[in-house]
């Protein structure tokens, strides 16, 4: 009896864990999704509405959904709390203190961070052209992402019942 409770729990946390990672690929293409209609918000507020860049950025942080609004808020923070931060660097700096929440991969970070250095430093046309080019690369990362979610999702799931079941069988 204490062997096929033993067993039950070696299958449920196996298969627990193949669920939670088969959740992190559901999730970076939601967050990209988000991220991309969030910089489409920014960049109406800047171009059309002429906001200030920091006050954009929280307007932005508090209409879109977390995790992605703590990118914004935490560079509205970051720009307004400590003088020597410059957009760049406040927009790299909360980039890569969400990241994790965010499940970005490397091509993902390259992408924004390559966005936040140019962020407010030119003239509105080249800031359009530069939201145009995030906007698509980042489309082309959410079709990529979600590829990957089909092809991963279901396997990592699968795979962490089967573990489950082989390790229980070998310990039976």
């Amino acid at each position: 009896m204490l062997k096929i409770a033993g067993a039950a729990f070696v299958i449920l946390a196996c298969g627990w864990y193949g669920i939670t990672v088969s959740q992190k690929y559901a999730y970076r293409p939601r967050y990209l999704r988000t991220l991309n209609s969030a910089l489409l918000m920014l960049e109406m507020e800047i171009i059309y509405a002429s906001t200030l860049l920091p006050e954009a950025l929280l307007r932005t942080g508090e209409r879109t959904s977390q995790p992605v609004s703590d990118l914004f808020k935490k560079t509205c923070e970051l720009m307004a709390g400590d003088c020597r931060y410059t957009t760049g660097k406040a927009w790299e700096k909360a980039l890569y203190s969400t990241r994790e929440q965010m499940h970005f991969t490397r091509a993902d970070l390259e992408i924004l961070n390559s966005f936040g250095t140019g962020l407010g430093i030119s003239e509105k046309e080249e800031q359009v052209k530069n939201f145009r080019l995030v906007r698509e690369q980042l489309v082309h990362q959410e079709r990529c992402a979600e590829e990957e979610r089909l092809k991963k999702e279901r396997l990592w799931r699968t795979m962490g019942f089967l573990i489950g079941t082989t390790v229980a069988l070998v310990l039976i």
